[in-house]
Formats: structure tokens, sequence, C-alpha cells
């Protein structure tokens, strides 16, 4: 199974400016718990790779962001995955 097969690819994504008030109202509104953060390139902004699995395992972090090149095109969350496997994919 790819990601592609299971992401979403209307991601609700915030700037790096963006104010706290304005991603919580944000994501109330989209019914989400999270979303990547862009720069003014449109690159997703984070933490090496290690650092990446480390807050992962630690801090039970339930999306991933996938990226092609530069630009964010899709995440996986683990109701995508379960969505997956529960109709055979």
């Amino acid at each position: 199974m790819l990601a592609r097969e299971v992401m979403t690819t209307d991601v609700v994504t915030v700037r790096i400016d963006t104010p706290v008030t304005e991603i919580a109202r944000l994501m109330a509104a989209s019914g989400i718990s999270g979303a990547p953060v862009l720069d003014d390139r449109d690159c997703l902004v984070g933490d090496d790779v290690d650092d990446i699995a480390e807050a992962m395992v630690k801090k039970g972090i339930n999306r991933v962001p996938i990226m092609r090149d530069c630009r964010l095109v899709g995440i996986v969350s683990r109701a995508d995955i379960l969505k997956a496997i529960a109709a055979g994919k």
C-alpha cells in the first residue's frame, strides 16, 4: 500500500506567522487537531527525521505530512490507514 492511496489531499495548513488564536479557530472550524506549518515558499517547516521520529514515539503524533519536492501534497493519519486496512487495500 502506498501513501497516495490513503492520504488526505485537501490539507488544512497554516503559515509560520499565523497567530495562535487564528490557528485555534481554524482547527475548531475544520474539526482537526493539528495542521502543518508552511513558510513563505510553501515549504513545510520542521525538524530533521530523527527529531520527527522521536516526537512521534514520545508524543503519540497521529499524522504525517506527505511532501513532493518542497510542496505539501497530502497527509496520512492513523484513521486513513485504518480505513484502508478495513477496505482491504
